[in-house]
């Protein structure tokens, strides 16, 4: 049976493995030293207190080198942008969880793929802005274009379907849950492929 006591250090060492994997590769050596310190520290909760200002250290590090890295558009504004456009969906996604027993299976399943791009928006969204990895693996670059196509479909396709075909007010929640994070997608495909490194030239 776990204890509190093991289950603090499990939390400790799980989050020093997330400062180490948020830090830049420049600042490997501090991964190590944390690494090393934390295998001192005795007491349980103290270890999750250093864990944890670990992971701060971390952050205000990768945030402190943003500015050096060039992109098309300034981390915070797209930081920003990303917030405002993929908030919405995320929420009706979390509410599609929560009220997952009251949905029948195919609705729920219609409701809950079409929310699922503002999730998974963030998260490459935080993989590109915040641990400055905007590259798209082929997966994920087909992964957005087909969420972000299905959520533009679907929503209206659905809203029409269920009034009869004479909704004129919902123009609104569509911007804001297909419309925006749809747009959100596509800027970060675009960084992901301006990202890519210029081909080298061979001379013979």
């Amino acid at each position: 049976m776990n204890t509190p006591s093991s289950f603090l250090r499990r939390a400790a060492a799980g989050l020093l493995r997330h400062s180490a994997s948020i830090l830049p590769k420049n600042r490997s050596q501090w991964a190590h030293a944390m690494a090393a310190e934390f295998d001192h520290i005795p007491g349980n909760a103290e270890a999750l207190r250093w864990a944890l200002g670990c992971v701060l250290a971390s952050y205000a590090e990768r945030i402190r080198i943003m500015s050096d890295v060039s992109l098309p558009v300034s981390r915070w504004v797209l930081c920003s942008e990303m917030l405002f456009c993929f908030t919405p969906l995320t929420l009706c996604f979390l509410t599609i969880l929560a009220y997952w027993e009251r949905l029948s299976g195919l609705e729920a399943a219609i409701y809950l793929s079409t929310a699922l791009l503002g999730p998974i928006g963030f998260a490459i969204a935080f993989k590109s802005i915040v641990l400055n990895r905007p590259a798209l693996s082929k997966a994920g670059y087909w992964i957005l274009c087909i969420l972000a196509t299905w959520t533009l479909l679907a929503y209206p396709l659905h809203v029409l379907a269920n009034s009869g075909g004479h909704a004129l007010d919902w123009w609104r929640e569509f911007v804001l849950i297909a419309l925006l994070p749809a747009l959100a997608a596509t800027h970060l495909i675009y960084l992901a492929r301006s990202s890519k490194p210029a081909p080298r030239s061979t001379g013979h």
